[in-house]
């Protein structure tokens, strides 16, 4: 189904504020494959449909949620009783993010009117003063509105992305079972001086270490220790194609999922949860073996990080 297909047939079709549509769409979202999420926001992006930009904020706003924020969905429609904002992301440590959601920046964009939004959430004591606003827009040419935030008085609370490296994000985030690759990308949405380019290294760096890691594991779940039949085989283990792995894994995981009855998301490419995070699933695979000796058909690496999890 396209997502306007998805859009009509939740509720009664409408997509307006605290309406069952709204609801049931939201809860679809919460659900679907992040593959499947990015094909819709790129769909808003490029055919102009009714509530096309209401969508795109949900979908926005559930790319928050698979970064590992608590997303606040926001209004659809502003009102003169409410403060318009698209959404809240909240994550423990961090300052708020204030989310404000753009298709284009052909059309000025009142600055003034998204630092409104802050200061009263700030005085309604749902925000504290150290929260920034993230400006997240469908094109990637956005000279205008950049040089519009840099200079206005607003340079060092507004930060802006499109919505192509949000996507990007939310890849990196689900390649990494590292809790330091998350730490990072939320801090490259903080506002931060960019004349010194320290932090934009160590983002690169972890991510760095996190593939070389992740590539180790990889490796151990694709032979065990010692498998080789005979001396003339040492260090010509055969590997499995990481991506053959990877579908077997989602394969294991969705008929497990359907066992319990529960939907799950992929949090990273070892780790699931249901949309509460309360259920959670690590899967390792492996394939079989078949070797001499004293040995086991099957072998699995299981990491603390998982155990955590």
């Amino acid at each position: 189904m396209s997502i306007e297909q998805i859009v009509s047939s939740a509720g009664d079709g409408n997509l307006l504020d605290n309406s069952p549509c709204c609801h049931e769409f939201r809860e679809f979202l919460s659900v679907a494959p992040s593959e499947r999420l990015f094909d819709y926001a790129r769909h808003c992006l490029e055919s102009s449909f009714k509530d096309s930009g209401l969508v795109l904020q949900d979908i926005v706003n559930e790319f928050g949620r698979r970064l590992d924020f608590e997303a606040e969905n926001g209004l659809y429609r502003g009102k003169r009783t409410a403060i318009g904002y698209d959404g809240i992301w909240r994550a423990t440590g961090e300052p708020d993010l204030i989310i404000e959601v753009k298709t284009t920046d052909y059309v000025t964009v009142r600055l003034e009117k998204i630092a409104e939004y802050k200061e009263k959430l700030v005085a309604e004591g749902r925000l504290t003063r150290e929260a920034s606003i993230l400006i997240v827009v469908g094109r990637e040419d956005t000279g205008a509105l950049e040089a519009q935030v840099r200079g206005s008085r607003y340079a060092w609370d507004m930060r802006l992305i499109s919505i192509e490296r949000l996507i990007k994000l939310v890849q990196i985030r689900e390649k990494s079972d590292d809790a330091s690759t998350l730490n990072q990308i939320r801090q490259l949405l903080q506002p931060f001086e960019y004349t010194k380019i320290d932090k934009i290294i160590d983002v690169i760096f972890t991510t760095a270490v996190n593939v070389e890691s992740q590539q180790e594991i990889e490796q151990q779940e694709a032979a065990p220790p010692g498998d080789v039949t005979d001396e003339r085989d040492v260090g010509k283990q055969i590997r499995t194609d990481p991506d053959h792995l990877n579908a077997k894994r989602q394969e294991a995981v969705d008929w497990f999922a359907r066992l319990r009855g529960k939907e799950l998301v992929k949090r990273s490419k070892t780790l699931f949860w249901s949309p509460d995070k309360e259920f959670r699933v690590c899967c390792a695979v492996s394939k079989r073996y078949e070797a001499k000796g004293d040995y086991q058909p099957y072998w699995y690496a299981y990491h603390p990080s998982w155990d955590a999890f």
